[in-house]
């Protein structure tokens, strides 16, 4: 019977397999999350009614706490351009179930019960993506406005918020719930940026960063794909208390007098 040598090459490239088998378990144990985060997706039946954002409409779709998981879910999850544009996205209902190994991914080929997705969201995990948690404390909200803004630009400005907000990019980072895109109004899609604080420090340095990455990620998209700009994005975001029914708005980004100046600029 033949015996196999310690030094065949049939040796060595197992041996090889083993130490990249290795080197990727290694590789994926040296690029954690800060944080476990949680994707969600709110259900919508019917047309969309902006009055009735019932925390029980949520579905957690998926966890993550690895830099790999992360990707892979971004790769799998439509983009919130379909609502953008009017027209809801669906879930494959055999994605919505309790712990498979489908949980992670989203797909937009059918309908969940004669239901269609109209908003998502990205949060730590233990947070819920509604107004009534008592972690919830204030929010920055961006207002896009459909006619000045191209779904695929909104899906740029998303992607790069949301990876600044994992990648712990923002400081007082700790303070930083979650993102939620969603059509708000009628003509209107807001990314909000939730937080768990309303002091107005930190409040303000989180939406300063905020109002960049957008801005950013709207210019590069013009650049990279050629397209016509339509009336660009103001730059301006809200923080919004979210302690108290009426929401007051608690700060600007810019503060008005800078929002007033740089119109006054523009006329000229």
């Amino acid at each position: 019977m033949d015996v196999e040598h310690p030094s065949s090459p049939l040796r060595e490239a197992e041996e090889e397999l083993s130490d990249l088998s290795d080197n990727d378990a290694l590789l994926e144990q040296v690029l954690p999350l800060q944080n476990r985060w949680a994707l969600w997706t709110r259900l919508q039946a019917g047309a969309f009614d902006s009055k009735n954002f019932e925390d029980t409409q949520w579905q957690k779709v998926a966890k993550f706490d690895t830099v790999e998981k992360f990707q892979a879910i971004l790769q799998h999850v439509n983009p919130p351009s379909a609502f953008v544009a009017g027209v809801f996205q669906t879930l494959n209902d055999n994605l919505l179930g309790g712990g498979g190994a489908n949980e992670d991914i989203m797909d937009g080929s059918s309908r969940v019960g004669g239901k269609y997705v109209d908003a998502v969201a990205y949060f730590k995990e233990g947070c819920f993506p509604v107004v009534t948690s008592e972690q919830c404390r204030a929010r920055w909200d961006a207002r896009l406005k459909a006619k000045q803004t191209l779904p695929l630009e909104v899906d740029a400005m998303w992607v790069d918020a949301v990876a600044n907000m994992v990648g712990e990019q923002f400081s007082h980072s700790d303070d930083v719930l979650g993102l939620l895109i969603a059509p708000r109004e009628r003509s209107v899609v807001k990314i909000e940026l939730w937080l768990r604080t309303a002091e107005e420090a930190a409040c303000r340095r989180i939406g300063a960063k905020f109002s960049k990455i957008l801005r950013k990620a709207s210019a590069d998209f013009y650049r990279k794909t050629g397209e016509k700009q339509r009336t660009p994005w103001n730059d301006v975001v809200k923080c919004l208390c979210l302690q108290d029914e009426k929401r007051r708005v608690l700060y600007r980004h810019p503060i008005k007098e800078q929002v007033e100046e740089q119109g006054a600029e523009n006329e000229n």
